[in-house]
C-alpha cells in the first residue's frame, strides 16, 4: 500500500473502461480503503485525494432531415387504426 502513488492512481482511474460516473464510484471505494489505512497509520496519506475522474466525452450526433414522406410514414400506425393525431 505504501508504494501506491497519486500519479499511479490517476493513471489507473483514467484507464478504466467504464463511464465517468462509474469510475467515480470505484475511486470512492478505493479511496475509503486508503482512508482507513491512514487512520490505522499504515500509510501517511491517501493517494486518491488528488485524483480526478476524467470528464465524459461529448459525442457529436448528426440528425438527418426527414422528408414529408418519412414524417407521414412515422405518423401512420396500421395496428392502432390508422393515422396518429399527435
Amino acid at each position: 500500500m505504501r508504494a501506491v502513488r497519486p500519479s499511479a492512481m490517476q493513471s489507473w482511474v483514467s484507464g478504466l473502461p467504464v463511464a465517468p460516473a462509474t469510475a467515480k464510484v470505484i475511486l470512492g471505494y478505493v479511496s475509503s480503503v486508503f482512508r482507513a489505512a491512514v487512520v490505522d497509520r499504515i500509510v501517511t496519506a491517501n493517494p486518491c485525494d488528488t485524483v480526478r475522474v476524467p470528464l465524459a466525452r461529448r459525442v457529436q450526433v448528426e440528425i438527418p432531415e426527414l422528408s414529408t414522406v418519412s414524417i407521414c410514414a412515422l405518423r401512420y400506425h396500421p395496428a392502432s387504426g390508422g393515422w396518429s393525431t399527435w
